[in-house]
């Protein structure tokens, strides 16, 4: 994939509260990076496949800090099947649980158990733990539509931040 084949972003209509969004959404987003050693997709995982015949998926930063502060994430048990596109795991703020929907498919083979209580305290993800699940995935990541890799494939990211 290319980065054309990214969604454009949505735009709205302009209005008084256009500067104070903008700034609110560059306090919220500081210090966020993209790592291009990983693998992105819309959705806002990401996904790392350096490890022999497994992937390792999390969330993007950002989007934990969109939705801080977070209660809780429900995630599957080992050995759970997983669908791409289909919902395996919760964010749970307040009275609302937002589904997470995993890029590709696959099995369980672990779950980062200490990943919701670190979410909890906003921006407190310790480097190298930030991962939510392992998987053995069900098929090739070539084989999956919508994921970005490099710097020339993460050029859309920006703009879905807006």
């Amino acid at each position: 994939p290319r980065a054309t084949d990214a969604p454009a972003p949505v735009g709205g209509p302009e209005g008084p509260w256009t500067a104070p969004v903008a700034a609110y959404l560059a306090r919220l987003l500081a210090g966020c990076t993209l790592r291009l050693d990983r693998t992105y997709n819309t959705g806002h995982w990401w996904l790392d496949d350096s490890r022999p015949g497994g992937l390792t998926l999390g969330l993007e930063e950002h989007a934990l800090r969109v939705l801080a502060p977070i209660e809780d994430i429900v995630v599957p048990r080992v050995g759970a099947r997983l669908r791409r596109s289909e919902p395996c795991a919760w964010i749970l703020r307040g009275r609302t649980a937002v589904p997470l929907a995993p890029p590709v498919g696959g099995t369980v083979e672990e779950v980062n158990r200490n990943y919701a209580n670190d979410v909890r305290v906003w921006g407190q993800l310790p480097a190298g733990d930030d991962w939510l699940l392992r998987i053995l995935p069900d098929e090739p990541l070539e084989a999956v539509p919508h994921l970005y890799r490099g710097q020339a494939d993460l050029a859309w990211h920006p703009k879905t931040l807006q």
